[in-house]
């Protein structure tokens, strides 16, 4: 179970590299962000990119979570509230695009919750 969680963890933050690409311009099927809670706030290319480091860090955070789980560092906590949390902030700022992105970092988080609470 260990395992499948720390694989799941590090495919997710895999899945923020569509923030990072998109951002910079890495990839023409991705498009970049260019404003912030669904359209509300226009956002020029420089912010743009900045948000696209924020999607890579955030993703970042994950793949080493999963890599913490995988050898079983006590980190991985740490790491799992962290990155979810980041993520979470990241995927209200790109409604409606990131909305499966916010719906598996609220699963996360309340998973997390649930075991340390009755685990």
């Amino acid at each position: 179970m260990r395992n499948t969680l720390s694989l799941f963890l590090i495919l997710h933050g895999l899945a923020h590299l569509a923030g990072f690409v998109g951002s910079w311009g890495l990839a023409t099927s991705v498009p970049p962000q260019t404003s912030l809670f669904s359209g509300r706030i226009p956002i020029g290319p420089s912010a743009g990119r900045f948000v696209g480091v924020l999607w890579l860090l955030a993703g970042s955070i994950f793949v080493a979570a999963g890599i913490a789980g995988f050898v079983g560092s006590p980190v991985v906590a740490t790491l799992v509230v962290i990155g979810a949390s980041a993520s979470l902030l990241l995927a209200i700022t790109a409604l409606p695009t990131a909305k499966i992105g916010l719906a598996i970092n609220i699963a996360i988080l309340t998973a997390f919750v649930f075991v340390r609470r009755y685990g």
